[in-house]
């Protein structure tokens, strides 16, 4: 596995043999980790990420200051609507915390995110739900 988007996937190494424990062992040893989570620890949306990245061991992490930094040409290069989280892999650029945490787990730690497409489909109505019923209402005071 190599750095950057165009690198092997997870999913592709373990479809080749390779084990999860050898892929978190390959992160491990880098010096550079391919993966740049741009968070603030204030935003829960983008702490989520900042934990998943550094749980599996794919990202170096960056704090954003909330008071105007996200919304700098730097960072709105890196996530458009100019909020955190952000995230680069190579040359991609993400922002949503539930997009990040999708390719994250697609793309270092598949065990995160089942193979199937059913699997997938039950996770991610659990994402929306939550986000819909739970986070909105507490975060917006709804």
């Amino acid at each position: 596995m190599g750095s950057g988007a165009s690198h092997e996937s997870a999913t592709a190494a373990l479809a080749a043999g390779v084990s999860e424990a050898d892929i978190a062992a390959h992160l491990a040893s880098l010096d550079k980790k391919p993966v740049t989570v741009f968070y603030n620890p204030g935003s829960s949306n983008s702490l989520s990420c900042a934990i998943m990245a550094s749980s599996i061991g794919c990202a170096e992490l960056k704090v954003i200051q909330l008071t105007g930094e996200q919304k700098g040409p730097e960072f709105v290069a890196v996530n458009p609507y100019g909020q955190v989280p952000g995230m680069t892999d190579g040359s991609l650029n993400l922002g949503e915390s539930t997009a990040i945490l999708r390719y994250l787990a697609q793309q270092y730690k598949p065990s995160l995110y089942p193979g199937s497409i059913a699997e997938r489909a039950r996770i991610d109505m659990a994402i929306a739900q939550f986000k819909e019923f739970v986070y909105e209402p507490w975060h917006l005071g709804k």
